[in-house]
């Protein structure tokens, strides 16, 4: 058994080279190991919304899932089951990995599949003791975790890049793309502004059944039909998971002056981090989208969350969905950071 990996002083958003190359054994070392990392390298809006120990519990039980990864048997075998990939017989190359790599010291990484798509296999990486290296070192450590997973043809690798980090871009392969930003502020924070415009034009709705459902499908496509690339950084919800957001009470009708005009959802969780509620759907249709009512949408969302002590509320937006980056920056979010995809592909 190793002794514990954890020191007596947690430093958030430190720039210091906090690197191991050591490789334990114990799920709990590696759940200190990480969380100590990430607390280290977190975004500075982070480190100011939360005290330390505080933003060191939320790393931590974000970081159990995926280091039970590394040794679940079962977790393999069901991620083999419905992720099969020619040519990859053995359970035991589905687990997560702690490897030591050029530039990023001691790191968890692991295989997935965009929406188990077995055409769009990836690594991510899911934490580093080393601070993100420059552009050179990224690739340097991309081309080791593609020879690692080899098996299994990886098109790109995940990492999560902090707001405050910078990178040459001009330096990284082709086909490296930017997917979606985290956008976060405390609800508590968000509550204390002003209203924004149009905000007393619009309503948030419980609804008692699903009944608009096929309506909010409907809108979405003919959305898609007027703008086919936003199926690249939007997806309709399934009625099913939003069944279960409507039983936490957090899925609304919108209505602006009265007349329904799209659908907005939340549910608690925890990422990068953060702790408290994620927006997984805030739509409006085509007669009310680009009039600014967003930010309104966003508040009346905002009143209605039944907030507890620290909770912050955050939402992922893809790089290309600008107009709902601005949407949720003018409604008091800001940008914590975003994931860049390498290209693995020559």
């Amino acid at each position: 058994m190793l002794k514990p990996l954890r020191t007596n002083t947690l430093v958030c958003c430190s720039k210091e080279n906090f690197v191991s190359s050591i490789l334990p054994t114990d799920s709990l070392d590696l759940i200190d190991l990480f969380a100590q990392a990430k607390l280290a390298q977190a975004a500075p809006l982070i480190c100011q919304w939360s005290e330390t120990d505080v933003l060191y519990a939320h790393f931590q039980d974000a970081l159990r899932k995926e280091v039970e990864r590394v040794t679940s048997d079962d977790l393999a075998a069901l991620f083999h089951q419905y992720a099969p990939v020619a040519g990859v017989e053995t359970d035991e190359a589905y687990k997560n990995r702690v490897m030591v790599l050029p530039h990023l010291g001691t790191a968890l990484v692991g295989i997935r599949f965009r929406s188990l798509d077995l055409s769009r296999p990836f690594v991510t990486v899911v934490a580093h003791t080393a601070p993100l290296p420059g552009t050179t070192g990224l690739v340097e450590a991309a081309a080791v975790l593609r020879e690692a997973f080899q098996a299994f043809a990886p098109k790109h690798v995940q990492f999560f890049v902090p707001a405050d980090v910078r990178l040459d871009e001009t330096q990284l392969p082709g086909g490296t793309h930017w997917d979606v930003h985290v956008l976060a502020a405390p609800v508590a924070q968000l509550r204390h502004r002003a209203f924004p415009p149009h905000f007393d034009r619009v309503q948030l709705r419980v609804p008692d059944e699903l009944e608009t459902y096929p309506r909010y499908v409907q809108e979405f496509e003919a959305l898609f039909e007027q703008h086919p690339q936003h199926r690249d950084f939007a997806r309709i919800e399934a009625r099913e998971d939003l069944a279960v957001y409507h039983q936490e009470g957090l899925v609304f009708e919108v209505e602006i002056d009265g007349a329904w005009a799209g659908l907005v959802a939340a549910t608690r969780s925890a990422e990068q981090g953060l702790k408290g509620f994620v927006v997984v759907e805030m739509f409006l249709d085509g007669a009310h989208r680009g009039r600014g009512f967003g930010p309104a949408v966003g508040r009346h969302l905002i009143e209605r969350l039944p907030m507890e002590p620290g909770d912050t509320l955050y939402g992922t937006i893809h790089h290309e969905n600008r107009s709902a980056r601005r949407s949720a920056e003018l409604g008091g979010r800001e940008d914590i950071g975003a994931f860049l995809w390498v290209n693995l592909i020559n």
